[in-house]
């Protein structure tokens, strides 16, 4: 599942696409570093689209209760097959971040900075790292 995860692109889906990890991955729009969190399928669990839903918006909730920007983004395969929505976050450190993930249940989030996405187990351990543009 780590390397699954090492794979994943970030997209924000608005006009056009625009990649914050992956091929032809832009300059950030966000400071960094951006955590990347969903609520969606926890501990891969798959859900029905009304669970996931339900859960991305009280994450949303929590995440207008705190001191952050953040914005809409998907975390795709490579192959586009997969997708969930999720949101970039500035304003967090990793603990703040990763305690977040666990309380909603999640085994990882995603860590951008200019140069790298990190996978971020939920205990805050480092399971995987790739180049942000590959």
């Amino acid at each position: 599942v780590w390397r699954a995860f090492e794979t994943t692109n970030i997209v924000q889906k608005i006009d056009a696409d625009i990649v914050w990890a992956g091929p032809r991955a832009t300059r950030l729009p966000l400071p960094s570093p951006i955590h990347i969190i969903t609520a969606y399928n926890p501990f891969e669990k798959v859900l029905s689209s009304e669970e996931n839903q339900q859960r991305q918006e009280a994450l949303e909730r929590l995440l207008k209760l705190r001191s952050v920007q953040f914005t809409s983004v998907c975390g795709m395969s490579p192959d586009g097959q997969w997708a969930e929505p999720s949101f970039a976050v500035h304003g967090l450190n990793r603990s703040d971040a990763c305690a977040l993930a666990r309380y909603i249940g999640q085994r990882a989030i995603f860590e951008l900075d200019d140069d790298f996405l990190y996978v971020i187990g939920s205990n805050e351990e480092v399971r995987g790292k790739r180049h942000r543009t590959l």
